[in-house]
């Protein structure tokens, strides 16, 4: 005789254990079922025993190989439960007890999804209906085979063949995926609708989470969105930062990197730590917040509210949450810090653009006080040189009148004159001429300055050049190869002249010696003196116009800047009491 209830039971009885211990076999348990329908009585209680030992070993493994801790306590319940139900289906064979057989494993559920929390009840329900109706659509298909098959195929197919009827019953079974398919689709539709609706749901949390770039607002929206999907009595978002750094539970969480139940430690005594800290925040679970393998935060849920309990798509959606959280935090700081940078940096350009402004108003008063200074300087030059051409030629044309008359007295045009008068008049002659030659320094640095003063190029010979302007006590040293090259020998010879006139006036009797050379192709020509020598603090000040005696007056300024036009340049060297070495070095020019 068949009986169709027996699979439907059988089946239902493994999904049920599969499922609590987290073992997804679809459509295995169906297959398994199949023969307690065509089994003789007698078979079916060994039959089944082997399955209860199957069961018992899958509870035994996943008791010690799991590193779930309540995946543990679930294997430990069905381990007992199983174990009655070996028990009684022993003591009560063929008895009147034999019943009570089926109910240790819903028992031990029941108190695990109670007292444990264990989540999965909405998951246990929807896979027994799933199996139930499927089943029951299956064996009523198989029914109407076996009912037409006796009405109008009796000649062909013995219906009461046993093998006949198995092998029909697994033909159904390839069509069991099939058929769950859309069972489950409307079982979602009809009894978990709020599941159904996840992927929008969860769309829109991602959404909204992505558009927050204000970290309170973010914190303040996450927990609204637990508050609205998840029935609870408190939530809040903690950021690791804020937390104590040798917090038990933050370390926990760091290790773990996934949700922590207070059911699941609190049978641990190494955990105490741990569940003191949930206790203060009231919190049934914690789920970590991870950015990059950086644990950034914690969720901190509290129970759940009278007459409900948590659910896997309940621990999906922390998860999630979770997930979407990490990227949001460290999206926010992000952002803040650029923005609190972009408002240090808009602060900065202010108070930039005030200095600027500032500045560029006190330059323009400077410039402006400038230009006022600069044309006086300017007309003040212009005066200046004006004066001192005026001044240069009143003094020098009766200069030149004395100078002409000494010369007709020293050649005895006017008569024979003593020695001491010639004498006299000799000095006279040297005085004056030095005179005339500080008016023409006068002169040639206000054409200078005025940019009037221009230079005539010309051949010379340096080694003539030298031997005109030796005077008595000067010690000419000329090697004979000098080259002739171009120049204003003129101006050449008026700065040789203005340093040896400084040197016969400052070493006095000590040894002056003026020479030349061509080094690295330049014409160098160097003035030495023994005379006192210039202290390191006052050498530029000596290149200075109208410098006073311890300087060397006009002629000095003069000479660097004819020099200079010359595209050369006048350098001293010299230490006090070691005398002085004036050079000049000019461009040899062939």
């Amino acid at each position: 005789m068949i009986n169709p209830i027996a699979p439907l039971v059988g089946c239902l009885y493994l999904v049920t254990v599969l499922g609590f211990l987290k073992e997804k076999w679809s459509p295995w348990p169906f297959l398994f079922s199949i023969p307690l329908a065509f089994l003789p009585q007698e078979l079916i209680f060994y039959y089944v025993a082997c399955g209860i030992i199957f069961l018992f070993y899958l509870s035994i493994k996943i008791r010690r190989l799991s590193q779930d801790s309540v995946l543990r306590q679930r294997a430990k319940l069905m381990l007992l439960a199983i174990f009655v139900t070996a028990l009684i289906a022993v003591l009560g064979h063929r008895g009147a007890l034999l019943f009570l057989a089926a109910l240790p494993v819903p028992a031990a559920i029941g108190y695990g999804l109670l007292h444990h929390n264990l989540f999965e009840v909405d998951e246990i329900i929807k896979q027994s209906i799933l199996y139930s109706v499927t089943l029951l659509l299956i064996t009523a298909l198989y029914g109407l085979f076996l009912w037409f098959s006796n009405l109008y195929l009796e000649g062909l197919i013995f219906s009461q063949n046993r093998m006949v009827i198995l092998f029909s019953a697994i033909f159904f079974l390839f069509y069991f995926k099939s058929l769950a398919r859309p069972v489950k689709a409307t079982i979602d539709h009809l009894f978990f609708r709020k599941k159904s609706d996840s992927p929008k749901v969860l769309a829109k949390i991602r959404d909204s989470l992505a558009s927050i770039m204000d970290l309170d607002s973010l914190v303040t929206t996450i927990k609204g969105v637990i508050l609205e999907n998840l029935a609870v009595q408190n939530c809040e978002l903690l950021l690791v930062e804020k937390l104590p750094a040798d917090s038990a539970l933050v370390k926990l969480a760091r290790e773990r990197k996934k949700i922590i139940s207070n059911n699941e430690l609190e049978n641990n005594p190494r955990f105490f730590k741990v569940l003191a800290e949930m206790a203060r925040l009231e919190a049934a679970f914690i789920e970590p917040i991870f950015f990059h393998e950086k644990m950034i935060g914690l969720l901190v849920v509290g129970k759940p509210q009278p007459g409900t309990s948590f659910t896997l798509s309940d621990i999906a959606l922390l998860n999630f949450l979770a997930n979407q959280a990490g990227v949001a935090i460290e999206n926010a700081r992000l952002f803040d810090s650029t923005d609190k940078a972009k408002r240090e940096l808009s602060a900065l350009n202010q108070v930039l653009e005030k200095k600027v402004k500032e500045r560029t108003s006190e330059l323009q008063e400077r410039s402006a006080e400038l230009e006022t200074v600069n044309q006086k300087v300017a007309l003040a030059t212009k005066y200046k040189g004006e004066y001192l051409s005026s001044m240069s030629h009143e003094l020098r044309t009766p200069l030149n009148g004395i100078l002409g008359f000494t010369d007709l007295i020293l050649e005895k045009i006017y008569g024979e004159i003593p020695e001491k008068v010639s004498e006299t008049l000799l000095e006279l002659k040297k005085n004056g001429q030095f005179l005339l030659r500080t008016i023409n320094n006068i002169l040639d640095y206000s054409k200078i300055d005025a940019g009037k003063l221009e230079l005539q190029l010309e051949d010379f010979s340096p080694k003539e050049l030298i031997e005109s302007v030796v005077v008595p006590n000067v010690e000419p040293s000329i090697p004979d190869n000098l080259p002739i090259t171009k120049g204003d020998s003129k101006r050449i010879k008026q700065i040789l002249s203005n340093l040896i006139d400084n040197a016969v006036k400052y070493a006095g009797r000590g040894k002056i010696s003026v020479g030349a050379a061509v080094k690295e192709n330049n014409l160098v020509f160097q003035v030495k003196d023994a005379g006192p020598g210039i202290p390191a603090e006052r050498i530029e000040k000596i290149f200075s116009q109208f410098e006073e005696p311890n300087g060397r007056g006009l002629g000095l300024a003069l000479s660097r800047k004819l020099a200079e036009l010359h595209k050369g340049k006048l350098t001293v060297e010299s230490k006090t009491g070691k005398g002085s070495v004036f050079t000049v070095s000019l461009p040899l020019i062939k």
